[in-house]
């Protein structure tokens, strides 16, 4: 097999995982940034891979049983969080509502679901309940991108770039009862306020305690967020449910879709429990990639056949995210 080949195999294979185009995925194997045992690139630094756990962390809570689906002959507009309409076949999943990413050594793309962002954005951007308590990931601060809105951690750098959302559009996205927050990222834009300063010293706290551990949970958790169209294959049909444990390793419940063997063998192959590049000496618990849970429940029987068809959760969970928007209601 000629090198050109091997290259357009193994593009393939990357952009069956990413969702990404498979001309996007070749500069990958070109440059080595892909092997056939890393089929997607890893985030070259722990803060990187940190900030991207963390993301995930928040919104597979966020979304649980309420992920939905896409048509895929849809052409999603930037605005279309108010005109997507859902069509009953060909449809691809939006689990943590992610359709597709483009992850690089040095950063993350990702494409959300329309009906979704608002939901994703207000869960991770950090936030301050009048009432009291602190919500998001402390120290992320959106910036305007000439595609879309780019999340940096002003503690670390790392970055996150949500394609197809305009950075003018953020407070017109966010459901209603943000209305009723301390938007730290408005407010405070360049530096962490308090509360931000305390979730950052807990789990400083929490880290120094097991680094190997809290390593690996966030190697696998960045992982898995770069692999949205593998994940995907499992909410093509019925419904899909995904929480944090309080291992902070992800798990997932589904029905119908591939079976739990199917979908463990086809993370493996990904490269999900592949070794890490090098770890600095600092480090003195070596993570273990391979050692991490990652729990998964399947179903052969239809959680919604009856009395409700797939088609009707998913048309009844749109209008509960256009009525969570609307009406503030969370």
């Amino acid at each position: 097999m000629s090198r050109s080949d091997a290259v357009s195999r193994l593009a393939a294979l990357s952009s069956s995982i990413t969702g990404w185009s498979k001309e996007a995925c070749k500069s990958w194997a070109q440059q080595r940034d892909a092997t056939w045992e890393l089929p997607v690139p890893d985030a070259e630094g722990w803060d990187q891979a940190t900030l991207e756990s963390k993301i995930l962390q928040k919104v597979a809570n966020t979304f649980q049983d309420r992920q939905l689906t896409i048509p895929k002959s849809l052409t999603i507009p930037p605005d279309g969080i108010r005109t997507l309409r859902l069509a009953g076949a060909g449809k691809i999943g939006a689990v943590y509502g992610v359709l597709r990413a483009h992850p690089t050594k040095v950063g993350l793309t990702l494409h959300l679901h329309p009906q979704m962002a608002g939901a994703w954005i207000a869960d991770v951007l950090p936030h301050e309940s009048k009432e009291g308590g602190f919500y998001g990931i402390a120290g992320l601060r959106p910036q305007p991108h000439n595609e879309g809105t780019l999340l940096i951690d002003i503690t670390s750098n790392a970055r996150v770039l949500l394609q197809g959302i305009p950075y003018h559009s953020l407070e017109t996205l966010l459901p209603n009862w943000c209305a009723n927050c301390n938007l730290s990222w408005i407010n405070s834009p360049s530096s962490l306020t308090e509360c931000e300063r305390e979730d950052n010293h807990y789990e400083e706290q929490a880290k120094s305690r097991d680094s190997g551990f809290f390593y690996s949970t966030a190697l696998i958790n960045s992982r898995i967020l770069r692999r949205p169209a593998l994940v995907n294959t499992v909410a093509v049909h019925g419904i899909v449910n995904t929480y944090r444990g309080l291992d902070g390793n992800p798990k997932f419940e589904w029905c119908c879709g591939p079976s739990e063997s199917s979908f463990r063998r086809a993370l493996r192959e990904s490269g999900l429990w592949q070794p890490p590049w090098p770890i600095p000496q600092a480090h003195q618990n070596y993570p273990r990639p391979d050692k991490a849970t990652v729990s998964l429940r399947w179903s052969a029987t239809c959680f919604w056949s009856s009395p409700s068809t797939p088609l009707e959760v998913q048309q009844k969970l749109a209008k509960q995210y256009h009525r969570d928007s609307e009406k503030g209601e969370s």
